[in-house]
């Protein structure tokens, strides 16, 4: 594969003939730190090759209706198939005809006429039975595909099968702003249909209309160190940040989502029977999200819609949003997550057909939440929640066992005269939140995350490697008393601030005067300067009895 560098002064035209010459497959790294204009949109097809777009630092301005980037992967006709199961547990297709042009490792899609379980059904069509799978082996007329089908004995229907034809997109390291001024888009800003193994990385989406990252009818996309800001709703499409439709195995990891309408979300959509295309067959099945942050979204933060299946939310933060997590679908789990300053908390939602069950939360801690911690809508079922923690300003009780069970739980009332909180942690690995008030955290010995909020507050570590977070430079005053130094010591984290005062995450932020330790006697104050320069150095927090000379980029 080839590498091409584009020249200074680039345009949209000069990309577009760099994806068509790269037939094979290739790189194409954009100039630094440009900006380019995007009227009709860089459509990449990779059923055949594998295609990386480099930005280099540049910025893709969206100045049309049109998807900035849009992947694409195929699917050829499906054809009939007999659905078995070989001794280990794993699904067989058998072709009364030609085999498909498959081997170890190639991915398929199975799919039938029968209805979701769980589906909503927005109109007439219900969305039906498909899921991806991997290939393990061909022999004669039969492929084995790993594992089994979930819901197996729904495939009863026109059952059939068809591969994915793709290769691989890696979209990084830039920035893509939208145009709020075009009404009427329903497309995302960046989206993948029909792909396998796709991927973002450290890209910054923000100021658009509709959604930021859309996922469709994909395999294994990966989304990391993202952040997406400034989303409107539009007709047919809301702002969200990372959505996922008819999909497997999408994985969120390091995302900052503010002022969208849900961080992530996922569902799936209606189809006629006997379609010959696929791509809308099929519940969204393991999205993963895991290492992220949420600030004032419209709706609930996270959110899983009927279709959603085996969904998974891990060490996921919200706060100041109009709800924490809106539950839905069957199977999900969200766990050692939480939030504060919440409209709301979790809401156990029957929405479809016997959706809104076998859902676990464990481990959440929610605070100062204004209305409700948890509640049930319609008739949600089999839900579990453990281990976990929920102080609200409003309702204090647990949900009704015949909608979840609650297991060494504990719910509280607070109110606006006891914000001065004293909360002290375990040795397990925990998420330690003041909020509002002077608060006095003490975190045990585990890795904890500790976060003070509001406030002039003491944190203490305590054993393990701790992540003392700041979320805004106005959260100063307070003080660590044990912060430990060095390359596997302690961490001041600044992403929240990093992603809410884009700094670019290629900066040096000690070179460009965005973060400084300063000694002071025996003590050192970490400064920050949200414009970078250090002009404006505010003294942030101080941390007890350390050398500044101990402290470096690790810490």
């Amino acid at each position: 594969m080839a590498d091409i560098q584009l020249a200074p002064g680039a345009r949209e035209a000069d990309i577009v003939a760099a994806i068509n010459a790269l037939p094979n497959g290739g790189t194409i790294i954009l100039p630094k730190n440009a900006t380019i204009s995007i009227t009709t949109g860089l459509t990449i097809s990779v059923a055949s090759r594998d295609i990386t777009i480099d930005l280099n630092g540049s910025t893709l301005r969206q100045d049309a209706n049109v998807s900035v980037i849009t992947g694409r992967g195929k699917h050829p006709t499906p054809d009939a198939v007999s659905l078995g199961q070989d001794a280990s547990g794993n699904t067989t297709l058998t072709y009364s005809g030609t085999v498909p042009d498959v081997s170890f490792g190639s991915w398929m899609k199975v799919v039938s006429d029968d209805p979701l379980p769980g589906d909503h059904l927005d109109g007439s069509q219900p969305t039906r039975m498909g899921q991806a799978m991997e290939v393990l082996s061909v022999e004669g007329n039969t492929v084995t595909l790993r594992g089994a089908l979930i819901d197996r004995a729904q495939y009863a229907t026109n059952v059939r099968a068809v591969e994915y034809e793709s290769g691989q997109l890696i979209v990084k390291n830039g920035e893509i702003v939208g145009d709020q001024g075009q009404g009427g888009r329903t497309a995302p800003v960046v989206q993948f249909r029909n792909t396998v193994d796709a991927q973002v990385e450290n890209v910054f989406i923000h100021d658009a209309s509709g959604t930021g990252i859309g996922v469709v009818d994909a395999v294994n996309t990966q989304i990391t160190d993202v952040v997406v800001k400034n989303l409107t709703d539009v007709s047919g499409a809301l702002g969200v940040g990372v959505h996922s439709l008819s999909s497997l195995g999408t994985t969120v990891k390091g995302l900052y989502a503010e002022n969208v309408t849900h961080a992530t979300d996922d569902n799936s959509v209606d189809s006629p029977a006997n379609s010959s295309s696929v791509t809308y067959y099929g519940g969204d099945i393991g999205m993963h999200v895991m290492d992220s942050v949420a600030y004032a979204t419209r709706n609930f933060a996270y959110s899983w819609h009927s279709e959603a299946v085996n969904g998974r939310f891990e060490h996921v933060m919200a706060f100041n949003s109009h709800g924490f997590l809106m539950a839905r679908g069957i199977g999900g789990e969200m766990s050692d997550s939480g939030g504060a300053g919440n409209q709301r908390g979790i809401a156990f939602y029957q929405w479809g057909n016997g959706d809104g069950r076998d859902i676990t939360v464990d481990n959440v801690t929610l605070k100062e939440t204004q209305y409700y911690s948890t509640t049930a809508i319609n008739n949600p079922q089999d839900n579990q929640i453990i281990d976990s923690w929920f102080e609200s300003y409003s309702y204090t009780a647990p949900l009704d066992p015949q909608y979840a069970t609650t297991t060494n739980t504990a719910y509280v009332r607070t109110s606006s005269a006891t914000l001065n909180d004293t909360i002290t942690g375990t040795a397990a690995d925990e998420l330690l939140f003041g909020a509002k008030g002077d608060d006095l955290i003490s975190g045990g010995g585990g890795n904890d995350y500790i976060w003070g909020g509001e406030g002039i507050d003491t944190l203490t570590g305590g054993g393990g490697r701790d992540r003392f977070a700041f979320h805004a430079i106005w959260e100063t005053g307070d003080t660590i008393t044990d912060f430990q130094g060095g390359a596997f010591g302690d961490v001041i984290d600044l992403s929240v601030i990093a992603a809410r005062y884009d700094w670019l995450s290629s900066l040096d932020l000690f070179a460009n005067g965005y973060v400084w330790f300063l000694q002071d006697g025996a003590d050192v104050c970490v400064q920050v300067d949200p414009d970078g320069g250090g002009a404006e150095f505010v003294d942030l927090t101080r941390l007890s009895n350390v050398n500044a000379s101990s402290l470096g980029a690790a810490n």
